[in-house]
């Protein structure tokens, strides 16, 4: 993911210095912030935009539950704001919160930890 303005959020090289995230665990939940190092900002949703805004761990539309699958490192997200819907990467390099995608589309709502 990576920084396309001040605030909106796009697919991009996982090589980069913006592309990396870390983990922040919100107390007493199981549930953490998704905290970009470059920017010090974290990932944000209101329920169907996702988008950076400043770390705050009160927010629902910060506070994310990873879902692992299997033994790899690939994973679901989904935020409190929105628990029905999964972060969603777009052919056109778009990101949002959406419902789980079936078919074709169903990787989609799939990342890679690195």
């Amino acid at each position: 993911m990576t920084l396309a303005n001040s605030s909106t959020v796009r697919q991009g090289d996982c090589g980069t210095a913006y592309s990396k995230f870390e983990l922040v665990p919100v107390e007493g939940q199981f549930r953490s912030l998704l905290k970009n190092t470059y920017l010090n900002k974290c990932l944000d949703t209101n329920g169907i935009d996702v988008y950076f805004s400043d770390c705050w761990s009160p927010d629902s539309g910060q506070r994310w539950t990873a879902w692992m699958l299997g033994q790899n490192s690939s994973v679901r997200l989904s935020a409190d704001v929105a628990p029905d819907k999964r972060l969603t990467g777009w052919n056109d390099g778009g990101i949002s919160d959406a419902p789980p995608q079936t078919g074709a589309d169903v990787g989609k709502g799939i990342w890679i930890s690195v």
